[in-house]
This record gives structure tokens, C-alpha cells and sequence, in this order.
């Protein structure tokens, strides 16, 4: 395909509107390769499970749920290439009203306060956990400033857009793909791939 090198085009654009008219301006573009190849994907339609996770939450709280579901929403179908390291925040996105996120509870400086997007790190949490079970490295990883004791302990991921991310490499050969599916009280991560070689003890 073809994708628009924006870099280049809007200081061309901003140059173009201090000219007299006509104002013209060319639109610089450059070739787009596909991240996923036809065979990678043949590979990945025989891939196996290599670690999965679950937690749980209240149904109560039907803001955080909806936070909950449709982070795992935007996770869901995530394919990481082999050398490629994952970002949450960069895939996920701004969890914004304008995104589409509601307001619930938060821990914030140690405080548990409404904001918006509350519940997104119950979803980088699990992520976090099935990835340690996958064997895979972390990148970048931060801990709640509130010990949560439904988590494992020390096995917690808090993100926050722009500010804390959570990020993993994958370091295999293989492509990896994300699941992630929630219910009204659950939330499971599943990462799957067409082999994998390793096992984790801890």
C-alpha cells in the first residue's frame, strides 16, 4: 500500500499557505509494507495457546466493567512480530471520554479516586501476568502505589497514557497473538503462537 509521510507534508502545507494563490502542494507518500504476511498468517492458523490468565472483578461497577471490556476490545487480535517489543499504551490508546471511556474508581497517588478509564490496568495487569507465564522479557513495568491483594504479589502492571506504560519484547522466532476477552466478572489473556520452545518456573 501507500501511507502519507505526514512528517513531510504538513511543514509543506504550512509553507504553502504564506504563498499567494494558487496554493499547491504535494503530497509526499512512500511504500507500505504489511506487518503480517500471507504465510506469517497460515502460520498463526495452526498457532497453540503458550500461557493464559484470568482475574476477576465485581460486576457492581458497571463504568469499570465497561472500561474493562473495551480495553480487552482494542487488545484483542494483537499480533507481535518476532524482535518486536509491545506497547499498551501505544495500542490501546488515550483512555479519553472522546475514546469512548467512562468514569471509575483509580489509584492515584496512593488515593483511589474517580477518573476516567478506570479499570484499564485490571486489563494490563492480566496481559502482564500471561506474558510472565509466557516466558517473554519485560521492557518497562510498574507496580500500583496500593498493594491490590487480589492480584499475585509483585505481579501487578499500572499504566497511565503518556506518563506509565507496560511493554514486553518478543524475544522468539515466532509471531505472538493476543486474546483478550472479558465477561461481567472476568478477565482472560490469552497469547498464542504456531510453536514455542519454553517453559517458566518461579
Amino acid at each position: 500500500g501507500v501511507q502519507i509521510d505526514w512528517d513531510a507534508l504538513l511543514p509543506a502545507i504550512a509553507q504553502a499557505l504564506l504563498q499567494p494563490p494558487p496554493r499547491r502542494v504535494a503530497v509526499p507518500t512512500s511504500l507500505a509494507h504489511p506487518k503480517l504476511s500471507t504465510e506469517d498468517a497460515d502460520q498463526l492458523a495452526t498457532r497453540r495457546d503458550i500461557a493464559t490468565f484470568t482475574t476477576y472483578f465485581p460486576a457492581s461497577n458497571q463504568a469499570r466493567l465497561h472500561n474493562i471490556q473495551q480495553v480487552a476490545a482494542l487488545l484483542d487480535g494483537t499480533v507481535v512480530p518476532p524482535g518486536a517489543v509491545f506497547s499498551f499504551n501505544r495500542t490501546v490508546g488515550p483512555r479519553t471520554a472522546a475514546a469512548g471511556f467512562d468514569e471509575a474508581p483509580m489509584i492515584r497517588g496512593g488515593v483511589v479516586v474517580p477518573g476516567v478509564g478506570g479499570g484499564t490496568c485490571q486489563v494490563s495487569t492480566t496481559l502482564f501476568n500471561a506474558v510472565f507465564l509466557a516466558g517473554l522479557p519485560i521492557v518497562e513495568r510498574h507496580a500500583h502505589s496500593l498493594f491490590i491483594d487480589h492480584y499475585p504479589v509483585g505481579r501487578d502492571a499500572t499504566v497511565s497514557y503518556g506518563a506509565q506504560d507496560f511493554r514486553f519484547r518478543n524475544n522468539s522466532s515466532q509471531y505472538v497473538l493476543i486474546s483478550a476477552s472479558a465477561t461481567d466478572r472476568s478477565l482472560t489473556v490469552s497469547l498464542a503462537a504456531p510453536s514455542w520452545d519454553r517453559s517458566v518456573s518461579y
